[in-house]
């Protein structure tokens, strides 16, 4: 058998792989203008749903959304 780490779905990494080499950096950018992080554009959508929910009662469709 060889002396690599196995995983438990069989996968065998090398054994002078890191996970942490092989992972990207992850950084925060939020959106220019917003407090929130998110884009102009899930705010637009986040808008639409709260919306439908005020005066519908339930959220829209998915395809109300991209409307």
């Amino acid at each position: 058998m060889h002396s690599d780490a196995s995983t438990p779905n069989g996968d065998v990494s090398p054994p002078h792989a890191s996970h942490h080499e092989d992972l990207g950096q992850v950084l925060d950018f939020p959106a220019p203008g917003t407090r929130t992080g998110i884009s102009m554009r899930q705010q637009q959508i986040l808008e639409c749903i709260a919306a439908a929910i005020a005066s519908q009662g339930y959220p829209p469709s998915m395809r109300e959304i991209a409307e």
